[in-house]
């Protein structure tokens, strides 16, 4: 009673944004959650890097990604209206591990036919290292994103079968929606 009580009167001196932050926000559950996912996290995160910048090997860098993927969304999503985490970085992130998911899971077999030469660029860009996220301008980050991706369906339409080449429409749409475009 006496912390409900301490926690109404904070709430009361602090400015009006204060008064937004859910009562279970304090809860130890919501701290554990938190505390879980920040140990877990950051070694997930740590290991990402070393693999990625070949100072370590994975046995399998798209499942390690992946997971690092799912793992992250849960815990912004869990904890974002505690946390204030903005919304955008959560798009971004989603973004980013559907990109991944899709790119393992449904298009991988073509992905590999495509990417036998150092020429398919915009492949690579468009799957493994998508700059369309970090481009603040919401115009040239729809553009980016459209121009990779009509080069990936034209390589797609010539590399492999009709139903890769729609499986990516598809995801290229989700992506244009995703962003706004």
């Amino acid at each position: 009673m006496l912390i409900r009580a301490f926690k109404s009167i904070v709430l009361i001196s602090l400015p009006n944004f204060a008064l937004l932050i859910p009562d279970n926000c304090f809860s130890s559950e919501i701290r554990n959650e938190a505390r879980d996912c920040t140990n877990r996290l950051s070694p997930m995160l740590d290991n990402l890097k070393s693999v990625l910048a070949g100072t370590r090997k994975s046995s399998n860098l798209i499942k390690d990604i992946t997971d690092f993927c799912d793992f992250s969304l849960k815990c912004y999503k869990t904890l974002q209206l505690c946390s204030g985490i903005d919304p955008n970085l959560i798009t971004n992130l989603d973004g980013v591990c559907d990109m991944y998911s899709f790119k393992a899971k449904k298009f991988d077999g073509c992905y590999q036919k495509m990417t036998t030469s150092i020429e398919d660029n915009c492949v690579y860009s468009f799957f493994m290292t998508p700059v369309y996220i970090n481009i603040p301008d919401k115009k040239q980050r729809c553009e980016t994103l459209k121009s990779n991706g009509k080069c990936v369906q034209k390589k797609t339409e010539s590399v492999c079968s009709k139903n890769y080449s729609k499986e990516f429409h598809d995801q290229l749409d989700d992506q244009l929606k995703r962003f706004l475009c």
